[in-house]
Parts: structure tokens; sequence; C-alpha cells
């Protein structure tokens, strides 16, 4: 597996940190919450970060949240699926209290068929899973022992799958594969997006949360037909967000050694023991399943744009399609 970059792969929970303990130049804060404009209920999952830097954090499950590490004249931006941005300057006198505007769609016609219907399952579908294979993926953050910083990894996660056949059909489920390792039980967030022009993640198509988390290893299973989701032409992607909140629980350091799988300890041990750099891990892993090939696996950070990779894994995830024959 390819481990170099940002590309951070773990499976222990060892011991409870503080990801904001470590020390930054920076020292201003700000504390809040972000509520419904209309109904000022507390908006839950909502993503706050710092334009151009790679500090944020999501809010939690009653819309507040910390950030820490800030500049005078940061420009901080809020969003949330549904919703439109907001931005703010930070200062010694903003207000961490957030209202957002929510967006209005335009009604889909609704698509009449003729044909067959027939179920279809694409992406990982291996009848035989070798569990010496497995490894598992979550968001993390490595502190850089030369600059005292901590360096986000992923914040997002998702594979293509390609309508090649120009095939005319529904998404009807989605399945996701968590790896035993990590904090059980806490949210994290499935998106789907369109292909863009250039094909990279374009536009949403799910338009309200769809929020994941499970107890125990395997596969989660997600019901999609009642969002009435039409295979695009040129096909969608699946995605995965973490959703990092102020919560202590559910951070934890890694074990290098024991993150991988047994496979991928033989190929990379000389790495892991050069390597001095502690890493900090949030929520589930996400299984991944070492490939002879190189599998493209797409990743985004913060407020950086999407970023297409090739690595010796295949990220555990799959879906069913209805199509019309």
């Amino acid at each position: 597996m390819d481990y170099f970059g940002w590309s951070i792969l773990f499976l222990c929970k060892l011991w409870i940190v503080n990801p904001l303990s470590y020390s930054f130049s920076q020292n201003g804060h700000l504390t809040g919450g972000v509520s419904d404009e209309l109904t000022k209920k507390p908006l839950p999952y909502v993503h706050v970060y710092v334009k151009d830097r790679p500090i944020g954090v999501y809010s939690n499950e009653m819309g507040r949240f910390e950030l820490h590490h800030l500049m005078d004249g940061d420009t901080i931006e809020i969003s949330s699926l549904g919703y439109h941005k907001q931005k703010i300057k930070y200062g010694k006198d903003t207000s961490g209290e957030v209202l957002l505007a929510p967006k209005s769609y335009a009604l889909t016609p609704a698509s009449v068929r003729s044909g067959t219907p027939v179920d279809e399952e694409y992406g990982f579908t291996r009848g035989q899973i070798d569990e010496n294979k497995i490894s598992g993926v979550a968001y993390g953050l490595r502190l850089d022992q030369k600059e005292k910083n901590l360096l986000p990894t992923n914040y997002q996660m998702a594979v293509q799958f390609r309508n090649e056949r120009n095939s005319v059909g529904t998404i009807k489920n989605v399945a996701v594969y968590l790896h035993p390792g990590g904090a059980k039980g806490v949210p994290f967030r499935l998106r789907l997006y369109e292909v863009d022009s250039t094909d990279s993640p374009g536009e949403n198509l799910l338009r309200e949360n769809v929020i994941l988390s499970g107890k125990k290893a395997g596969w989660i299973h997600v019901d999609l037909e009642r969002y009435y989701l039409d295979l695009p032409q040129k096909g969608f992607f699946v995605s995965l967000e973490w959703l990092p909140t102020n919560d202590e629980a559910n951070w934890y350091t890694i074990n290098q050694k024991m993150q991988l799988s047994k496979d991928a300890w033989r190929k990379r041990r000389k790495y892991f023991k050069k390597s001095a750099d502690p890493i900090i891990g949030y929520g589930h892993m996400v299984g991944v399943y070492d490939s002879s090939s190189k599998k493209e696996v797409w990743r985004k950070s913060i407020s950086e744009n999407w970023n297409k990779n090739y690595f010796d894994y295949e990220l555990m995830v799959k879906c069913k399609i209805r199509v019309w024959e």
C-alpha cells in the first residue's frame, strides 16, 4: 500500500488524546453554534473551517463548535449540505453564533420507464474476502515534528462508478465496509456526486444529510430508494465524509505496526520503523482491500479541491443499481 503523503491507514485505538493540545504559533479561538435561519434549530455536522489554511472542525450534534489556532483577519467559512455557505472575518469581537439560510431546489420531474428492471452491483463485489488483506482508512492528523503543526489528511474519500453502458436506472443502495479499528458509533456522512466536465466529483446528488455510524465491523447498507436518484449518464461518485468534532472521546493515537493488514505490514515495515511522526485518528475506519494493481481513489481535505490518486488498495464500497432493460 502507498502510505506516503496524505494516505494514513490505521487499526488500533491505543489511548485518547486531545488533538488541539499541540502548540501552534497562532492562539486565537472561536466558540459558537450554527442554526437554521428560518427554524432557529441547531444544525449538526456543519463544516466550519479557515479558508486557505488547514484548520477546520464540524459542529456537534447540538450545532456547537470550537475553532482554534486562528489569526486576525482569517476568513472562516461555514457550509452545510442544503444551505447557503456563509463567510465571516475573524477578530477579537467576532461572534460565533451563525444562521444559515436553506437552499431551495426545483422539483425533479418523475421519470417514466419501460422494460424489465434488473438489479446490478458495482464496486467492491468480491465474493470471498481474505481478512489478511483488509486494512482501515480514516480521517487523521499527523504531527510534523519539525514544524510542530498538525497536518490534516482526509476529510472525504470517494470512488467513481462509471455508467459505461449508458444504462437508464436508479441508484438503489450503497454499502460501506467498516473496519474493526477506530472509534465505534461515531457519525460520518455519505455523499453522492455527479461527474463534472473534468471527470471529477461535481454537484451533490443527495440534497440532504445521510448520516451513518456503526457499532461493529462489517457492511453497512444504506437504502437510497426514497431519494429517487436517477442514474446519471456519466455515472457518479460515492464519497465518505468524516465529521471531526471537538469530542476528545472520538480521537485516538495510532500504532503503525498494528494498523495494517498482515500483507501490507510486510511490504512497508522499513518505512514505518523510520517514521517518528505521531498520527492522530478520528472516528470510524473504512475497510480497504489490498490490490495487485493500482486503484483510483479521490480525496479532499478541508477547503482543497478534489485530487485523484492511485493506490494499491481498493476502497470497500459497493452500490446496487436498478436498470431497465
